[in-house]
């Protein structure tokens, strides 16, 4: 146990020394995301190599964590090769933009990669269903946290609450040591990010298209193992809880662009993070909103995991009713199109 800890110490050491140096030479390759007068709001050209801070950090602790495993099964491999392959193609899309057709179609055949090898959501008593669920359920869940990335902290804090809730569930379920050390490593590599996230220019930088997919990809990993470790709904519940705040996103905004009669693709300034900034005036005062509300929906899928089945419904109710009413009042905030 000693050990494991020195690591994930020295992990942390090592994000925050390499933070700033890939910073630096994402500055001097000119590896920048640069304003503009569309979606984008930052005033000075800000890397967008988080995603990169995130791999590399992880995995300087993940080589000596993992040692004592003796060998991977191909369903690992498989899951690791998708990671590195949509983090490369995060990549080329923040340096060269692919539209939206060709993101969708890599997307859904790693996805569909996924499911052959064995990560298949179960809800449904027909394979055939599920394996269309899945793959769905994949892509949606990549990008939704890639909407998410729009405001300094918000996918990459998001995706910390999101990975802590279901890493407790994998402890609980006890699932591969595999899913547990990179569930570990990712959320460590996660702080020495997000806190370059929030400095000035020329210190930070943007989790990116390469990061923020690579994060919801591995969210929709441990999900499915989740659940199908887990002996009963109330783990299904709890999982469902952990990652609610970026399916809301992703149901939120392409419903009011449907209902606006817009293309649901095509980028807009109406997520809900951006709603809500509208009506508390500071970004920093609508992350902390958005890292309580996560705070909560954390303790609640925490909670369905030991309540007794009478607080699971009420909880339940509580925590639907509560997006119900987020949904509600942010629908009703005027933005421009």
């Amino acid at each position: 146990m000693t050990g494991v800890v020195l690591i994930l110490v020295a992990e942390l050491l090592f994000g925050f020394i390499l933070a700033p140096v890939l910073i630096r030479i994402a500055h001097g390759f000119g590896f920048t995301d640069k304003p503009d007068s569309n979606l984008k709001t930052h005033h000075e050209e800000v890397p967008h190599i988080g995603g990169l801070i995130v791999l590399v950090t992880a995995a300087v602790a993940y080589v000596p964590l993992q040692w004592g495993l003796v060998s991977y099964s191909f369903k690992q491999i498989v899951e690791l090769a998708a990671l590195v392959l949509l983090f490369e193609i995060g990549m080329i899309d923040d340096h060269r933009p692919l539209t939206v057709v060709w993101r969708l179609i890599m997307q859904s055949q790693i996805a569909l990669a996924l499911v052959a090898v064995g990560n298949v959501f179960r809800p449904l008593p027909w394979d055939w269903a599920n394996y269309i669920l899945t793959i769905i359920g994949v892509v949606t869940c990549i990008n939704a946290i890639n909407l998410l990335d729009i405001m300094d902290g918000l996918a990459g804090g998001i995706s910390l609450f999101v990975i802590v809730g279901l890493y407790y569930s994998a402890l609980i379920y006890e699932i591969q040591p595999f899913y547990i050390i990179i569930g570990l490593v990712t959320m460590v590599a996660l702080i020495p990010f997000l806190v370059s996230n929030f400095l000035k220019p020329p210190h930070k930088s943007f989790l990116g298209d390469s990061g923020s997919t690579m994060l919801g990809l591995w969210i929709a990993i441990l999900f499915i193992n989740v659940t199908q470790a887990s002996p009963n709904s109330a783990g299904l519940g709890a999982a469902l809880l952990f990652i609610s705040i970026p399916l809301f996103e992703i149901f939120f905004v392409s419903t009011m662009r449907l209902k606006q009669k817009r293309n649901p693709f095509k980028g807009s300034p109406d997520h809900f993070p951006l709603r809500l900034l509208k009506l508390v005036g500071r970004p920093n005062i609508a992350i902390l909103v958005i890292y309580g509300w996560c705070c909560l929906i954390l303790a609640e899928g925490i909670f369905i995991l030991h309540a007794t089945t009478a607080i699971k419904i009420a909880v339940t109710i509580i925590a639907a009713l509560s997006f119900l009413g987020v949904w509600i009042r942010l629908a009703r905030v005027a933005i421009q199109r």
